[in-house]
């Protein structure tokens, strides 16, 4: 390493010109349309570039946001926000500005993926189950399927770069940008949590969606602390990724305290029509009644 570490010199990456920024704003707001005609958005779209940094994350996600609406009114808005200058923010204004400008239902779906560690691949189909399991998924008007509505919302992150693809070889991939994960997971608050990365004692009782890595030798002991949970919905052990919806958490909980809590916890974690998403197959599982 240290030999390497001598014969390879840094590399220190610049920041964007702020014309370049730019263009990389407006290739996303505008997509495949000409921005020439739209001179009243690109003067406000260049005071906004200077608020970037030269960052290109926060060029790219910006676009994202502003492609929502190509109004001189909504640019304005984005541009004299207040959030710009908050203080003692640890996330990028320009991202936490995305996140604000989320429709509701973006918003519960962006940040449950908080649960998911940094360079997590996120698996599409197994994403918006978990979605629909939660009830974040609202039922369409239109007749569209649960599972098409929950596809356009991924999909809507996706053109808001909150969450990053790409192909290799045909095949897509999806994941979060480190930045953009931390955003997902201060906005998360402490009802998502990744165990070990944050301590469970301080909000176990609020905690809603538990992910942890799952190690050779775990012992159910390790999650004794969720005798204090009344609001658990999700529980998700990485990176195997079983799906572990309401019946999972209650088999997990059944063998740390036993099954006399077994019952008020299923009653708390809801109806069991939200299994329909796991992978679990309830038929297969054996709760007895507590004596």
């Amino acid at each position: 390493m240290k030999v390497l570490q001598g014969l390879c010199k840094p590399l220190f990456l610049s920041t964007l010109a702020s014309e370049d920024c730019w263009s990389l704003l407006a290739k996303h707001a505008f997509g495949p349309y000409n921005c020439r005609n739209r001179s009243n958005l690109e003067f406000i779209g260049k005071e906004i570039v200077k608020k970037c940094d030269g960052l290109p994350i926060a060029a790219v996600a910006l676009g994202g946001l502003l492609r929502a609406e190509l109004s001189e009114n909504r640019w304005n808005k984005v541009l004299k926000s207040n959030i710009w200058d908050l203080p003692n923010v640890k996330v990028l204004p320009a991202l936490l500005l995305s996140y604000h400008h989320l429709p509701s239902p973006l918003k519960k779906c962006f940040t449950y993926c908080s649960i998911f560690p940094k360079n997590f691949i996120l698996e599409k189909q197994m994403v918006v189950q978990l979605w629909i399991a939660e009830g974040f998924v609202h039922q369409s008007k239109s007749g569209k399927t649960m599972e098409e509505v929950a596809d356009e919302y991924f999909d809507e992150l996706v053109l808001r770069s909150l969450i990053h693809r790409w192909s290799v070889n045909d095949c897509v991939h999806y994941k979060m940008h480190d930045l953009i994960n931390d955003l997902a997971t201060m906005v998360s608050s402490s009802y998502c949590i990744r165990y070990g990365d944050r301590k469970l004692q301080e909000s176990v009782e609020r905690v809603r969606h538990l992910s942890y890595n799952k190690g050779k030798y775990d012992s159910f002991n390790k999650f004794d602390s969720l005798y204090e949970s009344k609001s658990l919905r999700t529980f998700i052990s990485l990176p195997s990724m079983i799906i572990s919806l309401a019946l999972h958490a209650i088999l997990i909980i059944e063998k740390t305290i036993g099954k006399r809590r077994l019952h008020a916890k299923y009653n708390l974690i809801g109806s069991p029509i939200h299994t329909t998403y796991s992978n679990h197959e309830t038929e297969k599982i054996n709760i007895k009644k507590s004596g």
